[in-house]
């Protein structure tokens, strides 16, 4: 399962976009699905970014043995050592309208492991 969330035909209504990507995850997990993507991060609005509680908490989520990835395009260079500080401090930000309270658990669930990924400039032929 793919979702961008720049695309996604919900993202003025908050609890219509949470209702529906719960509704598409848990259907893909049900399923049989393992993994989901979910890309742009940024633009899941804050009300909708509590369903995220449900699929990303250790001991209560209701599939153990999925995987979860979340794309989040920085508008600057990050290196790996500083990237839990920078992904965290932009989405506090993004979400900045939760409590901040319900912001940290959040973000302790869903920005747990992060590897930055930079863009290659140039191709590198290999033949």
């Amino acid at each position: 399962y793919t979702t961008d969330l720049a695309t996604h035909k919900h993202l003025n209504d908050a609890a219509l976009l949470k209702e529906e990507l719960d509704d598409e995850l848990d259907s893909h997990f049900v399923g049989g699905g393992k993994a989901a993507l979910i890309q742009n991060l940024h633009f899941l609005p804050a009300k909708s970014a509590l369903i995220l509680y449900r699929y990303c908490d250790n001991e209560n989520a209701p599939y153990k043995d999925i995987t979860l990835t979340f794309t989040l395009p920085l508008s600057r260079e990050v290196k790996q050592d500083w990237s839990d500080e920078i992904v965290e401090e932009h989405l506090h930000n993004v979400w900045s309208e939760l409590d901040r309270d319900a912001v940290s658990p959040l973000l302790s669930r869903v920005a747990n492991n992060i590897a930055v990924v930079q863009r290659e400039n140039k191709l590198i032929d290999f033949c």
